[in-house]
C-alpha cells in the first residue's frame, strides 16, 4: 500500500466540506421525520435509496465544475467507497431498529408503554445520533456535532413531554439543513463558476 502524500491527506480531509453531504442527510432526516409524523415510518426507509443517486448527480453538477478533479490513490478511493457503503448500511440498520421499536411498542401492553413512554419517544432520535456519528467514517468531523445536537434535541423533547418521535427527527433534520445551507453558500462564494468552467473542466491534479 503506497504512502499518501501530505497534500493528498489535506485534499481528502476537505473532500466533503462543500456541504452537499450535509444537505443530503438533512433532507433525508426531514423526510423521515415527516413520514413518522404522518404515521408512515416504513416509507422513511425508502428515502436514502432515492437521495443517493440525487446526491451523486448534484455533486457532479455543483461541485465538480468548481474544483479541479483530484485523482486520489486507489487505496483512498476504495476506502471512501467502503466508508460510504458502511454508512448507508449502518443507517439502514438504524432505520430498521427504529421500526422494530415502534412496532413492538404499538403491540405491547399499556402498562409497559406507560413505563417506557419517555424512552421510546427519545430512542429514535438517539439512534439518529448514532447514524450521524457514523459521518466520522468519511472524516466529516462536524457530524459529531450533529450527533450531539440530536441527543440534545432528544433530551429536550423528553423534558418538555414531546409525544411524537418524528418531531424530534424533523428538528434534527432542520438543524442539519441549516448547517448545510451555510456550508453550501460558503462553498459557492469561495468557488464561483466562471464561463471557462462551464465550457471546460479544469485539468486533473
Amino acid at each position: 500500500m503506497s504512502a499518501a502524500s501530505p497534500l493528498e491527506n489535506v485534499l481528502y480531509a476537505r473532500r466533503f466540506d462543500d456541504g452537499l453531504i450535509d444537505l443530503f442527510v438533512g433532507v433525508g432526516l426531514t423526510l423521515i421525520g415527516l413520514a413518522w409524523m404522518l404515521d408512515a415510518p416504513v416509507y422513511g426507509a425508502l428515502v436514502p435509496a432515492v437521495l443517493v443517486p440525487v446526491w451523486k448527480l448534484l455533486r457532479e453538477r455543483w461541485v465538480g465544475p468548481r474544483l479541479a478533479t483530484v485523482r486520489f490513490s486507489a487505496e483512498r478511493e476504495s476506502e471512501t467507497r467502503g466508508s460510504m457503503i458502511g454508512w448507508l448500511i449502518f443507517g439502514a440498520c438504524v432505520l430498521v431498529t427504529e421500526l422494530v421499536v415502534v412496532l413492538f411498542a404499538g403491540r405491547s401492553e399499556a402498562s409497559i408503554l406507560e413505563r417506557l413512554d419517555d424512552a421510546i419517544v427519545a430512542l429514535p432520535s438517539a439512534l439518529v445520533a448514532m447514524g450521524l456519528l457514523a459521518g466520522l467514517m468519511i472524516r466529516a468531523w462536524r457530524f459529531a456535532g450533529y450527533a450531539a445536537a440530536a441527543l440534545a434535541i432528544a433530551g429536550v423533547g423528553v423534558l418538555h413531554g414531546v409525544e411524537e418521535p418524528g418531531a424530534l427527527i424533523l428538528a434534527t433534520g432542520i438543524l442539519v439543513l441549516c448547517a448545510a445551507t451555510a456550508l453550501l453558500v460558503r462553498f459557492f462564494r469561495s468557488h464561483p463558476l466562471t464561463d471557462a468552467d462551464e465550457q471546460d473542466r479544469p485539468n486533473a491534479v
